[in-house]
C-alpha cells in the first residue's frame, strides 16, 4: 500500500511540475494571448481602441468620446501566486509521504553477506 501512495505522489508531483514549469515558458514566450477591437454604442469599430490581454500583462485604450485613453494592465500577482502554489504541491505531497516511504511498515530487513550476487 506504501507503495502505491508513493508511485500516485511521484505521478501528481511530475504532473503538476510540468504544469508550472510550462506555465512559465509560455508566460514568458507569449506578449498577446488576447486581442480585441471593442465595438462602439453605433457598433462602429474605432481605429484607436483596442485591449491586448497576455499572461502576465495586458494593456487597454479605449476613447470614451474625449479622446483615447490609455491603461496598463497587470495580472503578475496572481499569477505568482498560482505559480508558487503550483510548485510547493509536490514539496508538501512528499513530505506527507515522506515518513512512510523512509520506514516501511512490511518490508523485511535480511542480511546480506559479502557475497557477489551473479543474476
Amino acid at each position: 500500500m506504501a507503495t502505491y501512495w508513493r508511485r500516485l505522489s511521484i505521478f501528481f508531483s511530475l504532473v503538476l511540475f510540468t504544469a508550472a514549469v510550462a506555465l512559465v515558458i509560455v508566460a514568458l514566450l507569449t506578449e498577446y494571448w488576447l486581442e480585441s477591437r471593442p465595438l462602439d454604442a453605433k457598433n462602429a469599430v474605432n481605429r484607436y481602441n483596442y485591449i491586448h490581454s497576455g499572461l502576465f500583462k495586458g494593456s487597454r485604450q479605449l476613447d470614451w468620446g474625449l479622446g483615447p485613453r490609455y491603461k496598463a494592465l497587470s495580472f503578475s500577482f496572481y499569477l505568482m501566486i498560482a505559480t508558487m502554489v503550483l510548485l510547493l504541491i509536490p514539496n508538501v505531497l512528499m513530505f506527507v509521504t515522506e515518513k512512510s516511504i523512509r520506514n516501511p511498515k512490511n518490508d523485511k530487513h535480511l542480511s546480506v553477506d559479502n557475497t557477489a550476487f551473479l543474476y
